[in-house]
């Protein structure tokens, strides 16, 4: 707790907000204090892009990151992006999220959406940027022997968006994130024996043993983008779908492996 206080205390005024003007002017207010919050976490893990030039000028592509338990991590490489590039990058949420009163107005002026299909294919075919956690729920709540692993299985949904749309994918991860947060056992699973519904037996843990994270060193990494090469209607050919979901799922593993390596070997780079 110490150490968020002397980070937050320097912590200095909102510097040059350019990135603003590819904000729709509706929802300047809320992005710029959005960004703010983002500011002050980035500071709390020691926040690193590398491969910002793997996203493209113009044009609609996926990117595809593991699904960590503090999950911020994909909103921080959203506003650098922003920031970067000059692009917004809409993320791909649960459709309960936007069910929840006052929560659905918020994170959608925040630039996401509702993850249906339909959805994400208008985004990505208007020449827009989404990011997409295929993990989902169940890679969040994994305990801390399995942090590291993809659980990706069954889940197709991302590739035939993409497939659909006619748009690359682009694999990215964040090194350290993983370690903000920890569990024992996977707590979803857990509530959904113990308390008869899908909802989280305990909290993530952190600093302490409380909720808070650890400020571990965070360092975002962009891929190549993949091109998938098919047409529209491969979307619908078992095969394909497959072959590719596993050309990404290989693509974001050996990152993570290529990452976690390079972390160790420069002492967690800080």
């Amino acid at each position: 707790m110490n150490r968020l206080r002397r980070v937050a205390a320097r912590l200095a005024p909102a510097g040059d907000q350019s990135w603003l003007e590819h904000v729709p002017e509706a929802d300047r207010v809320v992005f710029s204090r959005g960004m703010r919050v983002l500011d002050r976490v980035a500071a709390y893990f020691r926040y690193e892009v590398e491969g910002s030039e793997n996203i493209p000028d113009v044009g609609g592509a996926l990117i595809t990151i593991p699904h960590t338990t503090i999950t911020i991590d994909g909103f921080l490489l959203g506003g650098e992006i922003l920031k970067r590039r000059g692009r917004t990058v809409r993320a791909l949420g649960d459709h309960q999220l936007f069910e929840m009163p006052g929560v659905g107005e918020l994170v959608t002026r925040l630039g996401a959406v509702d993850g249906r299909p339909e959805n994400a294919m208008k985004i990505l075919r208007d020449g827009e940027l989404c990011f997409v956690m295929p993990g989902g729920a169940r890679e969040a709540w994994q305990p801390v022997h399995k942090r590291h692993d993809l659980t990706w299985d069954g889940r197709y949904g991302f590739i035939k968006v993409a497939l659909r749309a006619q748009v690359p994918i682009i694999p990215a991860v964040t090194i350290g994130a993983a370690e903000a947060l920890w569990l024992p056992f996977h707590s979803l699973n857990w509530g959904q024996r113990v308390l008869g519904r899908r909802w989280p037996l305990i909290p993530p843990l952190g600093v302490g043993l409380t909720p808070m994270p650890i400020p571990t060193k965070w360092t975002a990494r962009i891929g190549t983008p993949i091109p998938l090469e098919h047409p529209p209607e491969a979307a619908d050919d078992p095969e394909i779908v497959a072959a590719l979901q596993a050309r990404v799922r290989d693509a974001v593993a050996g990152m993570l492996q290529d990452g976690y390596r390079d972390h160790a070997l420069f002492g967690g780079r800080g």
